[in-house]
């Protein structure tokens, strides 16, 4: 192979590299929150600020299998522990740093028929949705695929024709007759997405290999 069909091939592969960067296709590995790690202690507290390296919001709370037998919150946990919206309310996660947010197990706690919206946001913009039906049977298992998201929503409480009932004054989903909204959710999958320096620094240093291999074939 020629010296000038190598570097063509390290120029395509550095501008792949650098392409890639804003598609998240270059990714590392799935992580999986089971939140089995969390101990309730006899209680159902809050979600501990910062876990799995989110932002959460004080309305998410974490529940054991056992604690409410016979409901979706038992039919919900796959494990031992699962996280739930305290009053019916909504699950937040935030990151600092954008993250593909693949998938996640939803289940109604109370309702046998509901649906809950799923929002990805980046930089305070909505940028995707998806409306989910859930059942209190069983977890329902929801791919979503946002890509480069910093943050997610899980909005319980809309009705069959996928339309919120009823919002209160903090912007949460209500249920006129507060029948019981509440949603499980469980092994929440999601993919961090690498620093876009890191990919240039790797595009830009194949670059500047071809450049450094043209010299030495011009030198010869």
């Amino acid at each position: 192979m020629t010296m000038r069909k190598h570097i063509l091939i390290l120029a395509m592969v550095a501008l792949a590299v650098t392409t890639w960067v804003g598609t998240g296709v270059i990714q590392a590995q799935a992580t999986v929150l089971t939140f089995e790690d969390l101990d309730p202690g006899g209680a159902d507290p809050p979600l501990p600020t910062g876990y799995g390296g989110f932002s959460w919001n004080p309305e998410t709370y974490f529940i054991t299998k056992d604690d409410m037998p016979g409901t979706g919150f038992q039919n919900g946990t796959i494990g031992n522990v699962s996280i739930f919206g305290q009053e019916e309310s909504q699950i937040t996660l935030t990151r600092d740093t954008p993250f593909n947010f693949n998938s996640a197990d939803i289940t109604s706690a109370w309702n046998d028929a509901q649906s809950v919206e799923v929002q990805g946001w980046l930089e305070g913009s909505q940028r995707v949705s998806s409306i989910v039906s859930i059942n209190s049977f069983a977890p329902t298992y929801a791919p979503f695929y946002f890509w480069g998201v910093d943050k997610v929503i899980f909005i319980p409480g809309f009705d069959g024709t996928g339309h919120v009932l009823s919002y209160d004054s903090d912007g949460n989903p209500v249920y006129d007759d507060r029948t019981g909204a509440h949603i499980v959710v469980d092994n929440i999958e999601y993919t961090a997405v690498p620093e876009p320096g890191t990919l240039f620094l790797l595009g830009s240093g194949l670059v500047g290999l071809g450049v450094g291999l043209r010299r030495r074939s011009n030198k010869a």
